[in-house]
Order: structure tokens, then C-alpha cells, then sequence
């Protein structure tokens, strides 16, 4: 499978969106506009497109920014210096690819002269085991 990780563009909102509502509750519902303020002030927000079509996107985030989140006002609290991942979604029939550790090592790559300390929200309810053991191969630790 041949996939490329790309920086969002303003054209790949639409797909985004309809991504993100398709995996809820694995992720957050979103509005257009809030998927708006994402493209507006994200630190890093990339797509994987395979064949031009989009499988994949994150979000990440820099401290302090006035974002309605409890989870990401939580970290913003305690550190001075983070980038917080949003989300991260891999259609499903692309698990197990390697999508998503790809898109983990760019990010990693991107903050190395950032922060040393990437952060995120882990849904317990309901329980996302995958998403729970894909950030402990990463080295993630509760807090």
C-alpha cells in the first residue's frame, strides 16, 4: 500500500469532517466550525491520503490556546511545554498498516525542537483498548 502524509488543506475539510462523524464515539464529535478552528490554530494537522483519497488525519495542539476542552485545558494547567494530540483517525479497514505509528513518527520527527512531551486523551468510556496498547507501544504514560 502506497500512502503519503500531507499538511491539511482548506479542500480536504469536507472529507475530514465526514471522517471524524463516522467514528464517533471513538473520537469527539466535531462541527464544521470547530474542524475550522483546528485548521486555524493547530501546531500539526496532517492527512495520509492513499491514491488521493483521504484515510487518515490528526489534530495536534500547542499550550495555551483558548480551546474548549477539559482534557486539554487539564495538560495546559500543569505543563508549560506539550503538544497535545486531538485525535487521530485510520479508517478501519486500514488498521493494522501501520497508518497510524507512521503518522505518531512524523509527529515525533516534527516536535523534536518543540517539546519532549506529547500528550493526549485516551477514551476509557467506552473502553478504546486499541487505542490504549497502540500508545503504550508509543511509551505513553497515564497521568
Amino acid at each position: 500500500m502506497k500512502y503519503r502524509i500531507l499538511d491539511v488543506n482548506q479542500r480536504d475539510l469536507n472529507c475530514i469532517f465526514e471522517l471524524n462523524q463516522k467514528y464517533i464515539p471513538m473520537v469527539s464529535s466535531l462541527s464544521y466550525e470547530q474542524l475550522s478552528w483546528f485548521f486555524d490554530n493547530s501546531v500539526y494537522f496532517k492527512v495520509v491520503k492513499c491514491n488521493y483519497r483521504i484515510i487518515g488525519f490528526i489534530i495536534a495542539l500547542n499550550p495555551s490556546l483558548n480551546y474548549n476542552s477539559d482534557n486539554y485545558n487539564w495538560f495546559n494547567n500543569r505543563y508549560n511545554s506539550f503538544i497535545y494530540i486531538d485525535r487521530i483517525i485510520v479508517e478501519e479497514n486500514n488498521h493494522g498498516k501501520g497508518i497510524g505509528s507512521a503518522l505518531y513518527n512524523d509527529l515525533i520527527f516534527f516536535s523534536k525542537n518543540i517539546t519532549n512531551r506529547l500528550t493526549c486523551e485516551v477514551n476509557v468510556k467506552p473502553l478504546n483498548r486499541r487505542s490504549i496498547n497502540f500508545h503504550k507501544r508509543f511509551n505513553f504514560l497515564e497521568v
